[in-house]
């Protein structure tokens, strides 16, 4: 357990600080995912319930 924490602390750091440069444009594009997830969902659960 110790072992997997000290292998990926360095990679969830790296992940922090670059997350941390570009937040405005990871963001975005969190956004857009989330959006693209929602409309993919509607058009699944219409495309179901006709």
């Amino acid at each position: 357990m110790s072992s997997w924490g000290f292998a990926f602390t360095p990679i969830l750091l790296n992940l922090a600080n670059s997350s941390y440069r570009n937040g405005e444009v990871q963001g975005f594009r969190f956004g857009e995912s989330v959006v693209d997830f929602m409309r993919n969902s509607v058009s699944v659960l219409v495309s179901l319930s006709t």
